[in-house]
């Protein structure tokens, strides 16, 4: 199964399938590898959450910009209410 996310921050259409994350952007012909592992991004791009990949750590914050792990606030509210979640 491949699950699809449209990312506004940089007009990326993400696909996941298993473990494998392709990124396909419309003037490209196919979709090209990312090296983020997985598809959940932040409005406003900084961030993505790698969800339910390991079983001791089901929910898994990174920095999209160098797709270091960093350590999860308690509550992601606090992280993603910093950033305008409204439609443009």
């Amino acid at each position: 199964m491949t699950e699809i996310f449209w990312a506004q921050f940089d007009s990326t259409l993400y696909l996941l399938n298993r473990d494998s994350v392709f990124k396909w952007k419309t003037d490209f012909p196919e979709p090209m590898p990312s090296k983020h592992r997985d598809i959940y991004f932040s409005p406003d791009g900084q961030y993505y959450l790698r969800l339910w990949k390991d079983e001791n750590d089901p929910i898994q914050l990174f920095c999209t910009a160098n797709d270091q792990k960093m350590n999860l606030p308690t509550d992601l509210g606090s992280l993603w209410g910093t950033h305008d979640l409204n439609p443009p």
